[in-house]
């Protein structure tokens, strides 16, 4: 049992507590929004599974049945198969992409090994759907790289709208997690390890596959379980690649029976929604359970470790070409194919480029009040919701961590859950939410709404990222506060909060990015007022609107990195490891 903590009268260096029960008030509060925000869109869609009409509609009749039509008549189960297959793939090439260059970078140490590791982390700062657009353009059906090769080797094809492609698109967006847990594992990792190979004769290659391939086995599965379930709720990736071949992922199925016809089959849909939702808890819960087991790779500083490069021979060469083409082939390319695309009429290897230069796209964009809206709606969206996430992040990190609160663990979980529901889940989720709490009704439609469901989508992010530091800080400060009689609240405001404030500082640069990202949590949210670059974006590519697709995303990449780069100088912190 706890012994009640004494404390003195205030006086001269004794900052007494302002008032009783602020602090736990303050607590309760936390709890309570994080409660409704995390559970708030979570019950209306088991709700609906179970209900056999729309539930805003007057007269309600329990039915289950419509899981029993989810399996039987909709298609669902092919999707699922799909989703399955993709994100497999879409692991399996994240995974050797990114390994291979951490293991080049940090350990080979290839010519470049810097440029290739920072190259390698440009997708973090790239929504899926811009780099599925640059694919397309480069390496499409009529892609620019695509008919120049068809052109110089009679009979070479490949089929980028097939479940393959769809995952090469995706495995280079998330092969940066692969290589950010992988680098870091081999970084921290004992280099004594690989000396005592060396001393029993081992050749630097059998040391690389006996002795450094093997650390890297906690990290590359904790990995590859973050990009599958990443990958199986994606949905920009199938609506612009898979839906043009008839291929149904998860999203895009949700999608089409949510907004695609006119009169949507609620019940189906929230039944799918749960599935999806069981699926997403259960890999989450696997996840956790993996890194409670598997510390090894988790770098917690302290002397700095030398090792050795490995010399792997004549493979050196081929690996780090092999590196290159990666980079090169993957992210750069499609970049630049992207940015050339919005300068010009037409983009296509029978015509020089410099014929057809125009910059009547993004005179097309700025012209257009709609799409200037949907640019400072996306701006400010981002910088507000970071702001507010980081906040009740901060909050909750000190709550759950740093209090005497009864329900702190709870706190916790609760702050973590959204990580384990899709994305798209969670803006259908608050649609419903809106609709049925009636006193809330007036937030749909309203960027208010969207601020909403994007703060509870990366509230994880945020509470991941500043949680660390607690562990950080010797509890002695807080004891010594109290000794000397200041409440928990004044002792978070004038002790805790200043020495938490770095690492809410670089959550607050990688939820904005996530947010600048951001497409399938929207999807259900936005209005005609409220639109963002990515609903826009994916709007004119629906329209043909190629040129136009090519400048809106253009100028959503160079404002997530010039933000970034500007934050990043005033707060002196960086968004990745």
């Amino acid at each position: 049992m706890q012994a009640p903590t004494q404390t003195l009268p205030a006086g001269p260096g004794r900052p007494g507590p302002a008032r009783p029960d602020t602090g736990r008030l303050v607590q309760r509060l936390t709890a309570a929004m994080i409660a409704v925000l995390v559970i708030g869109p979570i019950l209306p869609i088991v709700y609906q599974s179970v209900i056999a009409q729309p539930l805003y509609s007057p007269d309600i009749s329990f039915d289950a049945s419509a899981y029993v039509r989810l399996l039987t008549e909709t298609g669902f189960l092919k999707a699922a198969l799909n989703s399955a297959w993709f994100g497999v793939l879409s692991t399996l090439f994240a995974i050797l992409a990114g390994g291979l260059i951490a293991v080049l970078t940090a350990r080979v140490r290839v010519p470049g090994s810097a440029l290739l590791g920072m190259t390698m982390l440009v997708p973090l700062y790239i929504s899926p759907l811009v780099m599925s657009f640059g694919w397309v353009i480069l390496y499409g059906p009529v892609g620019y790289f695509h008919l120049l090769a068809k052109a110089a080797v009679p009979g070479l094809d490949w089929n980028l709208y097939s479940v393959p492609g769809m995952a090469v698109v995706s495995g280079i967006a998330y092969a940066p997690l692969a290589y950010l847990y992988c680098a870091s594992a081999l970084r921290s990792a004992d280099p004594s390890l690989e000396d005592a190979a060396r001393t029993c004769g081992c050749g630097s290659l059998r040391v690389l596959t006996g002795v450094t391939l093997p650390l890297m086995r906690p990290p590359v599965l904790y990995a590859a379980l973050l990009i599958f379930s990443s990958a199986i709720e994606q949905l920009s990736i199938p609506l612009i690649l898979g839906k043009p071949a008839g291929i149904d992922m998860f999203a895009s199925f949700l999608f089409d029976i949510g907004l695609g016809q006119t009169n949507p089959d609620y019940p189906v849909l929230g039944a799918a929604s749960v599935l999806l939702l069981v699926i997403g808890i259960c890999l989450v819960l696997l996840q956790m359970r993996l890194l409670r087991n598997s510390q090894r790779f988790i770098s917690v500083g302290g002397k700095a470790l030398r090792h050795k490069p490995l010399d792997v021979g004549w493979l050196r060469l081929p690996l780090g070409l092999l590196a290159l083409a990666i980079v090169v082939l993957g992210i750069l390319a499609p970049l630049a194919a992207l940015a050339l695309r919005s300068v010009t009429s037409i983009l296509s290897p029978l015509l020089s480029p410099l014929k057809v230069l125009t910059l009547d796209n993004f005179r097309m964009i700025f012209s257009q009040p709609s799409y200037v809206d949907a640019i400072a709606n996306s701006l400010v969206l981002a910088l507000v919701g970071a702001a507010v996430t980081c906040v009740l992040a901060l909050v909750a990190v000190l709550v759950s961590q740093r209090s005497p609160f009864r329900f702190r663990r709870g706190v916790q979980i609760l702050a973590l859950v959204p990580q384990a529901v899709p994305a798209i889940l969670l803006g259908l989720g608050f649609f419903w939410f809106f609709a049925l709490v009636t006193p809330l009704g007036w937030m749909r439609g309203t960027l208010l709404a969207l601020i909403v469901t994007f703060a509870c989508r990366t509230l994880p992010v945020a509470y991941a990222a500043i949680a660390p530091g607690a562990s950080q800080i010797s509890r002695d400060l807080d004891n010594a506060a109290r000794t000397m009689g200041a409440s928990w609240l004044h002792t978070l405001t004038r002790i805790m909060l200043p020495l938490f404030l770095p690492g809410a500082f670089a959550a607050f640069i990688l939820v904005f990015v996530q947010m600048m990202k951001e497409l399938s949590s929207a999807i259900f949210l936005v209005t005609a007022d409220t639109q963002l670059i990515s609903t826009t974006v994916l709007q004119l590519w629906l329209n043909g609107e190629a040129g136009a697709v090519a400048a809106m995303s253009l100028i959503e990449v160079a404002l997530t990195i010039l933000v970034v780069l500007v934050l990043g100088r005033i707060m002196k912190v960086k968004a990745h490891g």
